[in-house]
């Protein structure tokens, strides 16, 4: 028995020194010097977010001056000596564990949390050159004003309540404060800066430390509370501090001295505490510092006083090792005898645990089939799936493709509906149409439509109306307005010209759209009802019939550019214009003038079916033009989702009157294509121009 339990420990000592090496090599140094002679290492920087100097966004991302600020320290760094840092950071929720923890963290570990150097964390821990000034001031809540004087700061303070956290300056001043002058200030303690700014805001009679820009970014944010001129406290400044025992002076020393370095940091204060308060903020600069060849001297002894331990280290390391491989030979010598002294006695032993390993790896073996044919039936499940959802897929796009030729065929009939060109190069001098609609199909639609009377018997009967649908609502469409039509002259031409903005766009706009052109054609063509606001009442009516909309949820409708246009014998020409919602520009003397539609749609629920349509008349003279548009234009955004506007519009059209209208239709399209650069068009677009 007692050589069954030798053999076992010797065994045992055996495998302990025979990873010993191997665990000598697995420990991994963060030292500066360790860095530079392999090139490579880790950083660790632990943190308590505060506001603009380090923390998380919204999106989960780093930033602040900090921040920055320690990130271009790991660039500035490996340019500069050619390694690479890994960089990790450790969060602490609150500043007193993190203050306890850099003070016994290890080489290579930093601490930011906007800390302002003072003699007694100078004692403590080392630190960077400062990056910014640090003055505490005194904050207060709103209802406490501003003293003038010591007297009376002692009478209005002494008794109310400042919050401090723990391990800090603000800790430190305020028991100062305690002590000198109030002794009946209650001080409270909090975890977060945060909570100050809270609490300060909500409650009255809260005072306490911060630094100046903790103070401007909390009145940026839009934080009540007065700031007290007496008592300030001017440190050295803010610095990043890491352990007594680190090594990596050298690097932040170099990295702080840079000339690079103010720049620098100026440009990444002024991105968080902005350009309005740089003013207020040291200047950096550590250019021709006396103490710069001392400190590069130091550093270069340090360098050498290390290499010089770490060759003895090293040498230790070696002896050891052919040492504990000596030992480790010796004893595996002995081991080896021992072995074949005692195999005869432990055959059997071996056999026996073989026996079970055989039949854990019969076990095993089970169940992995087990789980090869669950996942072999997951497989065929999955393929099932993958080829359900390609078969439906491809029946969706053959849904989908045999629906966009149906728009598509739409489209060629509602283009088929649209006056032609040579209609509309027969009733005017020049013209241009700018017609894109949102979708395959649109809801915009222009319409023209030539007129003649022919007698005083064919104008006698123009007023006889033909519903194509009964009305739900019984009244008079045309009660109000003025039924006796102008005397025109024998065979006088009447050419009505309208752009039409159904609601919506697409298919829901198209149908519309092809409702509101046969209407259109019914009420004028053979109706003939001739005043451009009779048309648009009447039409009006018969959208609101047609649809149903007085005994169904139904609101569509359209917005209406109407304009009839007769020639007159002495060379002029009367246009008679009537909108709704929308208006017409039109150019006469080089100048341009807006006659604006009434302030109501076509069709829709309503109160009142009497829309009380307006026809307002103008005369114009040959090469004078009308402009008549849908929303579409005006509406179209930019990527700053800013519309065109009238405005703009009404200033291009001025701008390019002068030019041929296809060379305006050109200069419209260049500017929207340029407002629009790559945003999604809005709504259907119709713009037309016309020329006498």
């Amino acid at each position: 028995m007692y050589k069954k339990y030798t053999l076992f420990f010797l065994m045992c000592l055996v495998g302990s020194l025979l990873h010993l090496p191997n665990t000598l090599c697995a420990q991994v140094s963060t030292s500066w010097q360790d860095v530079k002679l392999s090139g490579q290492g880790k950083i660790v920087i632990y943190y308590n977010p505060i506001t603009h100097f380090i923390v998380k966004n919204s999106a989960g991302k780093m930033e602040g001056i900090e921040y920055e600020l320690m990130q271009e320290f790991v660039r500035f760094t490996e340019k500069n000596y050619g390694v690479k840092l890994k960089v990790e950071y450790r969060y602490f929720e609150s500043f007193a564990p993190l203050f306890d923890s850099i003070l016994v963290a290890p080489n290579g570990s930093f601490a930011v949390s906007s800390m302002s150097i003072t003699p007694r964390r100078l004692r403590q821990l080392k630190c960077s050159p400062p990056y910014m000034p640090d003055t505490e001031i005194i904050i207060n809540s709103q209802n406490v004003p501003i003293v003038k004087d010591s007297a009376e700061f002692v009478r209005r303070f002494n008794g109310m309540v400042a919050l401090v956290i723990r391990n800090t300056t603000y800790e430190y001043n305020m028991k100062k404060l305690k002590e000198t002058l109030l002794p009946n200030l209650r001080i409270e303690y909090v975890k977060e800066t945060k909570e100050i700014k809270k609490r300060m805001n909500n409650e009255p009679n809260i005072m306490a430390y911060t630094q100046v820009a903790r103070y401007l970014a909390f009145r940026q944010g839009g934080f009540l509370m007065n700031r007290q001129k007496l008592f300030q406290i001017k440190k050295v400044g803010r610095g990043v501090f890491f352990p007594k025992t680190s090594d990596w002076d050298e690097p932040v020393q170099v990295f702080f001295n840079d000339p690079s370095f103010k720049p620098f940091i100026n440009k990444v204060i002024r991105k968080y505490l902005g350009t309005n308060e740089q003013d207020i903020f040291w200047k950096l600069s550590n250019q021709n510092n006396p103490n710069q060849q001392e400190m590069a001297l130091l550093n270069k002894e340090k360098e050498l006083q290390f290499l010089e331990l770490r060759r003895q280290k090293n040498e230790i390391i070696a002896h050891n090792s052919m040492r504990n491989y000596l030992i480790a030979g010796f004893i595996i010598a002995i081991v080896i005898a021992l072995t074949f002294y005692y195999r005869f006695h432990i055959k059997k032993q071996t056999a026996e645990i073989l026996k079970q390993k055989n039949k854990e790896i019969s076990e095993q073996r089970g169940q992995l089939e087990k789980q090869t044919g669950a996942l072999k039936y997951i497989a065929e499940e999955l393929e099932n799936q993958r080829d359900t959802i390609e078969d439906k897929n491809k029946l969706l796009v053959h849904h989908n493709k045999k629906i966009t030729d149906s728009i598509r065929s739409a489209k060629a009939i509602q283009k088929a509906i649209l006056p032609l060109e040579d209609k509309l190069e027969a009733n005017f001098s020049e013209h241009f149409v700018f017609y894109k609609p949102k979708d395959i199909v649109s809801g915009d639609f222009y319409w023209l439509s030539d007129v003649n009377i022919d007698d005083k018997h064919e104008r006698g009967q123009q007023k006889t109306l033909k519903y194509s649908a009964p009305s739900a609502i019984p009244f008079d469409p045309l009660s109000g307005y003025n039924l006796s039509e102008e005397q025109a002259g024998e065979n006088a031409k009447y050419t009505f010209i309208a752009v039409v903005d159904c609601t919506g766009h697409g298919v829901p706009g198209a149908f519309m759209s092809m409702i509101g052109f046969a209407y259109l054609n019914q009420i004028v063509n053979e109706n003939h009802i001739l005043d451009p606001a009779e048309v648009l009442q009447t039409l009006h009516v018969e959208i609101h019939n047609s649809l149903k909309q007085a005994e169904t949820n139904n609101d569509e409708g359209m917005d209406v550019c109407l304009c009839r246009v007769e020639a007159l014998p002495n060379g002029e020409y009367e246009v008679k214009f009537a909108g709704a919602k929308r208006p017409l520009f039109y150019i006469t003397n080089g100048a341009l003038y807006e006659i604006r539609g009434n302030a109501a749609s076509i069709g829709g629920w309503q109160r009142q079916m009497q829309k009380n349509f307006k026809t307002k008349t103008i005369r114009l003279a040959k090469g004078d033009i009308l402009y008549l548009s849908s929303d579409g234009f005006i509406d179209t955004p930019n990527p700053e989702r800013k519309n065109f506007g009238t405005p703009q519009l009404k200033e291009l059209i001025k701008d390019n009157s002068r030019l041929p209208l296809k060379q305006q239709a050109e200069a419209l399209k260049e500017a929207l294509k340029a407002h629009q650069r790559d945003a999604d068009q809005r709504d259907d677009i119709t713009l037309l121009g016309i020329k006498f």
